[in-house]
């Protein structure tokens, strides 16, 4: 299966101290709809914020998402995930998708 992902901006080595300052600097206040990849198995998981800074922290260090996607960035570590934006929106886009 080819992966046609649109990437608009992509952020990894996020066990980088750096790069997470630059993700959050980035994305704060942020809409649009993004994707968490795991480097190592491809997997990948597909969601919308109204705040993307915010949603990447609640996955990445304060164990806010899915119990599958948590076990995954246990089990395959920060250093092999990337956090993509697939698509920036207008809050009111945004929306109308959730």
């Amino acid at each position: 299966m080819k992966n046609n992902l649109t990437i608009l901006k992509l952020f990894k080595n996020l066990h980088l101290t750096n790069n997470v300052k630059n993700l959050i600097t980035t994305l704060k206040g942020v809409s649009g709809i993004y994707c968490l990849r795991c480097k190592v198995t491809g997997a990948m998981y597909i969601g919308s914020a109204v705040d993307l800074a915010k949603r990447a922290a609640e996955h990445l260090f304060y164990d806010k998402s899915n119990e599958h996607l948590q076990r995954a960035i246990t089990k395959q570590g920060l250093e092999n995930l990337e956090f993509i934006i697939v698509e920036f929106c207008d809050l009111d886009s945004l929306l109308i998708l959730v």
